[in-house]
């Protein structure tokens, strides 16, 4: 009998059901919002929800709260124990979204103190891990407290408490409005009142035709990156905005789009429930990470083959006992491996340990620090082979000394210090292993000496890369990932994660500057020439030409924004001459770049598996040469002075400067990082878009080297660069063939030049014209003077909108090709596009204030993309600060330079609400120049820092007036530590002091209109100073 084929796959047993049935839909007649929404409350009442159209205000929930909490305890509150229940409890500070969450997913039971009874004290629950004893209830049209009044479409309760809100907008109009809607209920109403739908964990929003999931810290951090345009460099936004809401789909990977669909299957109490419940990830840094279909199904998987094991135990210890999971790069495996492993501990009690075994230092101390994040105290990490001894021997009954956390070297010492502490299969208990990128990991003796010590394995092994017979040179079955760990037990390749816009497209370029340079110094793979100093200086200066452009770099006040870089190239000897030539090229030019370079003593070039190179336990100088060495120290050296650290050319200085290059690459510190093999596998920096390519790769290395740039960052990052100086073309099809299929290069990477310039090309399954076309229809369709008179219907504007939403997007894609801007395939620079740009902004102000002011019901047709795009060239301080100076010495008349500021700021997003600010400081500085001697020079930066103090001290004495706050010394310093920090705590006892109410009463009306005319100013204000 195949044990393998134990596990049920009856869709009832599964949160993500196995093959998704789309339903057969009749054609109806056009459908409302009030139409689909009541459809959609329809088939949760027939899924077994209750539909509760009574509970529409606070009142009413919180009288609901009572009873559905009462029934999950099978308790009845006396009225005054509920009272103190609700007020310690439910609504206790903090109240935000992190206290909330944090009741829900980490405490979820209260002992609460029992009033005239015999049993003083009660553990009270708000949500049961058993799914089957918790409550849902349907609400819809929910009336807010709040000053701006709100209807919620459709409100999910559980056990009373509003956990998932969906937001609909009819069939035809753009989902992303359903996305943005949500955002204004944030900033609105969500803590109105007792703050009880801060408890919302998930959001699902829909037309009806698409349909998409979130966590509330998706949402949350959405608008705090909203209201902080001025991203420093280093700061990474990541998993907060629309472009990070989740397709829910089958164990297929199948996508579940329709409403219809999606409620049956997202919604279905299990499945609902359990991700509410079992795949929620709260973390220590405050983000709520809900997993997506793809995680979830190789966390039911991995315990369904445990279960078979330890159910038939002839499987353990054998490579039937597990399997492997092929989950692409950049898919979210940690976070997988983290849940599976909390799972296993917890469902499993005959589940021994569960060891999770990385391949190098930097990945244990990053996966350890990782897990932590997700839970405190949840794994053991070990800092030494003895260390190890004591983890793998504590036998004690919490989960986190179940879980281990290692690297292979660490376990293949063990293993040769204790060669008589074999562990003894034992039939009723097993040890699960979990090997990151297991390719790595796990070939060669270390594998079998695991096998030989631990005979009561389970071993699992997640890759973005498998190794099969094709892509391993011996082609034996014990070489191959399915002959370490067995079979499949789910596969979600990078062309899944490119279709379900989890990562991105790959752009490859073979450039000229290649072709010439190699063909001018012959080089062949055979000799030497790579290495040719003219050849290495013509590529670091076509490196440096093209590093702005092709990372979207630009230069604002003291930070930079953009992209920074990886520079791979084939030898230690090669990184060390890259660096020398960049190092000095970038001080001849007076580039402001910084480089650095890391590697260690690897194997040839032409290894089976170059990536294996760091399973060397241990960085050793002696095995350099030392000319390797004295360039290595070089740039301990150059790093030490830039960074004011303090490394050093030995183990332990090796290992802290590796940690610290990480993490200078990933805040964006550092532009281009030479490397060798090190950094091009398990590193994962959102910020990286290029990756410079002097090296020979093939297969799983070249798939895991080029999957370094395509994680997702923002709008501005649209697709992964691959600048490369070899001819890899035939190498990279051949690789995205074995892990995706045979038409993935249509999917994974971009197409030519050409196609983006002269269109049409396909873009998420719209035609959209080449960057001329839209440059073309731009001028013909749209004149200034048109826009101008504001001539245009409704539907012209928005033809205006999405043609121009498309040159910006198209733009982003054709500048980073050589190409662009050569005369034959010119740049649209202008001042015409500064004016197009101006329209453009004017048109979408007009739209938002409709929208805001729910005037009118449009389709804006994702502005807030292009938003996103158009920002990244706004001017900054500095900048403006200098025209206006330059203005001063050109112009003598105060109302022509006012117009001649006025025109530049029209285009500018950022500044299009400060005009009259800037106006104020052009009467200052002219104050200023009738004051002093003009023989000395009016210092302007100096000026601006004098006029906004000046400014926000007068604007903090009006609002005193104007807002419900007291007239108080105190109040005035937390005003002007908002204006400092550039945001406002509106929340605890401070916040709440200043504030004017009664003392008891509800003062929430009051704080609202303080926070949100104090966000507003902040805003203005904001990077101003």
């Amino acid at each position: 009998m195949d044990m393998k084929q134990i596990g049920s796959y009856n869709d009832d047993n599964w949160v993500v059901v196995k093959d998704f049935k789309e339903t057969q839909k009749q054609e109806k007649p056009y459908q409302s919002e009030e139409q689909l929404e009541n459809d959609f409350i329809k088939r949760l009442e027939n899924l077994g929800y209750e539909y509760r159209p009574d509970i529409n205000n606070e009142d009413l929930l919180k009288a609901n709260l009572r009873e559905q909490i009462q029934k999950l305890n099978k308790f009845e509150f006396k009225d005054k124990e509920w009272k103190r229940f609700y007020k310690e409890v439910i609504i206790n500070a903090p109240k935000d979204i992190y206290g909330a969450a944090e009741k829900l997913q980490k405490i979820k039971v209260f002992a609460v103190n029992l009033i005239d009874r015999e049993e003083k004290v009660k553990n009270i629950k708000i949500i049961d891990d058993d799914i089957s004893n918790n409550s849902l209830q349907v609400i819809n049209q929910y009336n807010t407290n709040s000053e701006k009044k709100n209807r919620y479409d459709v409100t999910i309760l559980v056990n009373g408490l509003p956990l998932v809100q969906i937001e609909l907008k009819r069939r035809g109009v753009n989902i992303k409005d359903a996305f943005e809607q949500i955002e204004r209920y944030h900033e609105q109403s969500y803590s109105s009142g007792d703050g009880l739908f801060e408890y919302l964990q998930l959001f699902v929003i829909s037309n009806g035709t698409f349909t998409k999931y979130y966590s509330n810290t998706t949402r949350w951090l959405s608008i705090k990156d909203k209201k902080d345009s001025n991203l420093k460099a280093g700061e990474i936004k990541t998993s907060n905005s629309y472009e990070f809401t989740i397709n829910w789909a089958d164990q297929n990977n199948e996508p579940i789009n329709d409403l219809e669909d999606f409620t049956t299957y997202f919604f279905r109490k299990r499945t609902i429930l359990s991700i509410l419940i079992k795949y929620c990830v709260l973390t220590e840094d405050k983000k709520l990470l809900v997993m997506r279909p793809y995680q979830i199904t190789a966390c039911e998987e991995i315990q369904k083959q445990t279960k078979v094991a330890l159910n038939n135990p002839k499987l353990i210890g054998t490579v039937d006992a597990g399997g492997y999971i092929w989950h692409s790069t950049g898919s979210g495996k940690t976070l997988t491996s983290f849940k599976v492993s909390q799972l296993l501990v917890a469902e499993f009690p005959n589940v021994k340990k569960v060891v999770f075994v990385v391949d190098r230092k930097d990945l244990d101390f990053q996966t350890i620090r990782e897990f932590e994040n997700y839970q405190k105290g949840s794994v053991s990490g070990t800092s030494s082979t003895k260390n190890l001894d004591e983890k793998l021997n504590d036998f004690s009954p919490q989960t986190s000394k179940k879980i281990i956390v290692t690297t292979i070297q660490k376990l293949n010492l063990y293993i040769k210090n204790n060669k008589n502490k074999k562990w003894a299969k034992d039939n009723s208990q097993a040890t699960v292993f979990i090997f990151d990128e297991c390719h790595r990991s796990q070939f060669g003796e270390t594998h079998k000496k695991i096998k030989e010590y631990f005979k009561d394995y389970i071993f699992f092994g997640f890759t973005g890369t498998p190794i099969f017979e094709a892509n391993t040179d011996q082609g034996k079955a014990f070489r191959t990932t399915r002959g370490i760990f067995g079979e499949k037990l789910h596969a979600y390749t990078i062309l899944n994660a490119i279709k379900d816009e989890n990562v991105l497209k790959f752009k490859i370029e073979y450039n000229k500057t290649a072709i010439k340079v190699n063909k001018l110094f012959k080089v062949k793979e055979i000799d030497k020439n790579f290495e040719h100093p003219r050849r290495i200086e013509s590529i670091v200066e076509y490196t440096l030409n093209r590093y702005d452009r092709i990372t979207n770099r630009q230069q604002k006040e003291m930070q930079k924004s953009g992209f920074n870089s990886l520079f791979a190239c084939d030898s230690t000897k090669l990184a060390g001459l890259y660096y020398q030539e960049f190092k000095k090229q970038i001080a001849q030019k007076n580039i402001d770049l910084k480089i650095a370079t890391i590697f260690s003593k690897e194997p040839s070039h032409k290894s089976e598996n170059i990536l294996d190179y760091d399973l060397a336990d241990g960085f050793k100088a002696e095995r350099l040469s030392v000319n390797e060495q004295n360039v290595l120290q070089e740039a301990i050296n150059d790093f030490n002075n830039t960074f004011k650290t303090n490394y050093e050319l030995n183990a332990e200085g090796f290992d802290n400067y590796y940690k610290e290059v990480s993490k200078k690459v990933k805040n964006r510190e550092i532009d281009i990082l030479i490397v060798c093999s090190m950094f091009l596998t398990g590193f994962d920096a959102p910020t990286l878009n290029t990756l410079w390519l002097d090296k020979d790769l093939t297969y799983h290395n070249l798939v895991q080297a080029l999957s370094r740039t395509n994680r997702i960052y923002s709008s501005l990052k649209p697709h992964g660069n691959i600048v490369t100086f070899r001819d890899l073309k035939e190498q990279t099809e051949k690789a995205l063939k074995l892990f995706s299929d045979k038409n993935a290069s249509e999917i994974c990477l971009l197409r030519d030049f050409r196609t983006y310039y002269e269109g049409p090309y396909s873009n998420k399954g719209r035609s959209v014209l080449g960057y001329r076309k839209l440059v073309e229809k731009l001028k013909n369709s749209f004149p200034l003077e048109a826009l101008e008179k504001q001539d245009l219907s409704e539907e012209e504007e928005q033809d205006f909108i999405r043609t121009y939403n498309d040159l910006e997007r198209t733009e982003v894609i054709v500048k980073t090709f050589d190409e662009f801007g050569l005369p034959e395939y010119p740049a649209f620079n202008s001042t015409l596009r500064q004016d197009y740009k101006s329209h453009y902004l004017k048109i979408y102000d007009k739209h938002q204030d409709n929208v805001i002011a729910k005037l009118a019901e449009r389709n804006l047709i994702d502005l807030e993309y292009e938003i996103n795009l158009i920002q990244n060239s706004d001017y900054g301080l500095r900048e403006i600060i200098k025209l206006i100076e330059e203005q001063f010495n050109q112009i003598n008349q105060k109302q022509e330079i006012k117009e001649s500021i006025k025109k530049i700021l029209l285009s500018q997003y950022k500044w299009r609400d400060k005009i009259s600010l800037l106006d104020e400081f052009i009467d200052w500085i002219l104050k200023k120049l009738k004051e002093k001697n003009k023989k000395i020079p009016i210092d302007y930066n100096y000026e601006w820092r004098l006029f906004i103090e000046e400014k926000i001290n007068q604007i903090i004495e009006e609002i005193i007036v104007r807002l419900p706050v007291k007239d108080t010394v105190e109040t005035r310093i937390f005003f002007k530590r908002c204006f400092d920090k550039g945001e406002v705590k509106d929340y605890g006892k401070e916040f709440n002091d200043l504030v004017k109410g009664p003392i008891f009463g509800n003062k929430n009306q009051n704080r609202l209109k303080v926070s949100q005319e104090l966000n507003k100013l902040i805003n203005k204000f904001r990077g101003l100073y």
